[in-house]
């Protein structure tokens, strides 16, 4: 049965079935097509107006299960239920882009009703954007995998998932047929309930160029699949994937074994409190990496850095507050930074690092180009023995205006409450 020029109207199959119902040039429905099903919870009539996250004005068919079916051609079509209860919603006809997210959206409380996305829907319906498809949905609890292929022309899921705090389990295929796709940007951001990554989740993402954010504030995630981007190998952004991931143990050392391109790890795991360690090869195979900003930025746990973590990043520019308040961090590794030549900037990287013993005499030797050392070592309290040196025993401070170092050095507040330094009445005020 559909909604047709105002008529409902009853399809029947002969001995040639039809195959496709067309209104004007629209087609509406074809024979065997898989509606986009969607579940909602009116729990108050107050709040009983749903709102279809459809920002594109294609027509459509929609049963809207209360007995109610119509066909619009309006973006964002809405509809209003007369009392409480579970309603099951079939969405026949195109759908370009699925999105929660526009400056017109209503209310909040649309997307509150949302429960479950039930089925989605097959090739025909041309998706081509996710991009804050269900961005808000606080009460989503379960999407399902993708059977009929729903997502093979999608190029973008940036936010798709967006601060979907009740959502607590994704199927391993979601994805499954995501070959195109590019943008994961954000994409779980804050579903501070979800407890798993399925490890073949981006098994077949090959394109995907972008994970900033993808996991950010997942709290209850205590664990990453060691082959989550075995495949992704086109990946050049990682910044803030696993940012504030509270609960996070620890990281596969293949993490990122394939991922070659990448250019950001900045805010990585930035705020994941009860992370102790790293592996020493966890970037071994990222040689493009350019900033390492905030890395391990309020790691509070972190314990151990290895002599060999950024061993193979000879192009990073910026490790700008990388360690920044790892606060029971008590050894630097002498030659961490040693094969980081062109790096410009370590402003903050150790500060507030508290239990830090001492600067490792050669820590910067090699690291000639620095432009940067505003408050390396603020406030880490500890710090015995002597500040750091070049390679002819100069002082960081000494090297403005000597051959092969930079003309000026940006360097307030670097040996700040570093009270324990033996050398301490040598600083220069501007250090």
């Amino acid at each position: 049965m559909l909604y047709i020029d105002g008529e409902i109207k009853d399809i029947h199959w002969g001995d040639e079935p039809i195959q496709k119902v067309y209104a004007g040039s629209d087609l509406v429905w074809q024979r065997d097509q898989k509606p986009l099903i969607l579940e909602y919870e009116i729990e108050d009539r107050e709040y009983a107006k749903v709102t279809l996250p459809f920002p594109d004005p294609l027509r459509r068919t929609i049963d809207w299960g209360d007995g109610v079916v119509e066909r619009t051609d309006s973006d964002h079509p809405s509809h209003t239920y007369e009392s409480p209860g579970i309603y099951v919603v079939h969405i026949y006809g195109r759908i370009q882009h699925i999105s929660s997210y526009v400056a017109s959206w209503p209310e909040d409380a649309d997307r509150d009703l949302l429960k479950k996305v039930i089925s989605w829907r097959d090739a025909s319906l041309q998706i081509t954007s996710m991009k804050y498809a269900f961005y808000h949905c606080n009460h989503l609890v379960s999407v399902p995998e993708d059977k009929y292929q729903a997502f093979t022309q999608v190029k973008t899921f940036k936010g798709c998932f967006l601060e979907c705090i009740s959502l607590r389990e994704i199927p391993e295929t979601l994805f499954e047929y995501c070959t195109e796709a590019t943008d994961f940007y954000s994409c779980f951001h804050y579903c501070v309930d979800l407890i798993e990554i399925p490890e073949r989740l981006f098994e077949n993402c090959i394109h995907v160029t972008d994970f900033d954010g993808c996991f950010y504030c997942c709290y209850s995630l205590t664990q990453i699949p060691e082959a989550l981007f075995k495949n992704n190998v086109a990946v050049a952004n990682f910044a803030r994937c696993f940012n504030s991931c509270k609960q996070l143990l620890v990281i596969p050392e293949g993490l990122f074994q394939n991922c070659i391109h990448v250019r950001s790890f900045g805010n990585l795991f930035c705020g994941c409190d009860a992370l102790t360690q790293v592996p020493e090869k966890l970037f071994a195979n990222c040689t493009e990496v350019t900033s390492f900003e905030r890395c391990f930025y309020n790691c509070w746990a972190l314990t151990h850095v290895p002599d060999k973590l950024f061993a193979n990043c000879r192009k990073v520019t910026s490790f700008e507050y990388c360690f920044y308040g790892c606060r029971i961090l008590a050894h630097i590794p002498e030659d961490i930074f040693a094969n980081c030549t062109k790096v410009i900037n370590f402003q903050g990287c150790f500060y507030n690092c508290y239990a830090l013993a001492e600067m490792p005499r050669s820590l910067f030797a090699n690291n000639k180009k620095v432009t940067n050392f505003r408050s390396c070592f603020c406030y880490c309290t500890s710090i015995t023995g002597e500040t750091p040196k070049d390679e002819d025993g100069g002082e960081l401070w000494e090297r403005v205006g000597k051959p092969d170092y930079p003309d000026s050095i940006s360097s307030s507040w670097c040996f700040y409450e570093c009270k324990k330094l033996s050398n301490r009445s040598n600083i220069p005020n501007t250090w």
